[in-house]
């Protein structure tokens, strides 16, 4: 639930585009949802070259370091996998806290 605040910031937004509340609201989500998606797929090109990563078997690298490497690159892929999950799960929420967070930062 939005407080009186945050309802008159988002009105204030909204006049300053000459459109309603909801829509631009409404525009907000459709952007985090596209961005989430996009870092989604990031995240999943990450993990997938993980497995193409490939080591010489002349390599001073022990194989436990290469499992290592390989595991840190996983990781990361998941990160931005899993920094995505509230903006899928909620965009609307998502979006009116991003917009709430603009106008706090001066953005």
């Amino acid at each position: 639930m939005l407080t009186a605040n945050e309802t008159t910031l988002i009105n204030n937004i909204a006049s300053a585009v000459g459109k309603s509340a909801e829509f631009v609201i409404e525009q907000y989500a459709s952007w985090h949802l596209a961005n989430a998606i996009g870092w989604i797929f990031l995240g999943l090109l990450i993990c997938w070259s993980a497995t193409k990563i490939t080591f010489d078997e002349h390599t001073d690298i022990p194989k436990e370091w290469q499992w290592a490497i390989k595991s840190c690159v996983v990781f990361f892929g998941m990160l931005f996998i899993l920094s995505c999950v509230p903006d899928v799960a909620n965009p609307r929420a998502a979006a009116i806290h991003q917009m709430l967070r603009d106008v706090n930062e001066g953005g």
